[in-house]
């Protein structure tokens, strides 16, 4: 499972604590997330950017912007591609075969 960032409508912790006990997913996510879900007890692997296995699949990190929004501030957002084959761009809309 991996999770793009913080905001309510990507991370819903009570949920996502009763699918972790229910199957012990891997949970690969950003630094921030991941110090979250450590502070209520539910273990994550942080990847920023870069390659790792998580399960059976291979993930990479990939930064990139978040969309712009009516907020003081905007997340740090990460995209995920799995496998080289599925990207989860979340809120951005970069692309990232272009750098």
């Amino acid at each position: 499972m991996v999770i793009t960032h913080r905001p309510p409508d990507h991370l819903a912790l009570e949920p996502l604590q009763h699918m972790l006990a229910l199957r012990g997913a891997d949970v690969v996510t950003t630094g921030e997330v991941a110090a979250l879900l450590q502070d209520e007890g539910s273990a994550a692997t942080t990847s920023e950017e870069g390659a790792l296995t998580a399960g059976p699949f291979r993930v990479r990190a990939i930064p990139t912007p978040h969309e712009t929004i009516l907020a003081d501030r905007v997340p740090r957002h990460t995209a995920f591609l799995r496998n080289d084959r599925v990207l989860n761009g979340a809120d951005s809309c970069a692309d990232p075969w272009l750098r």
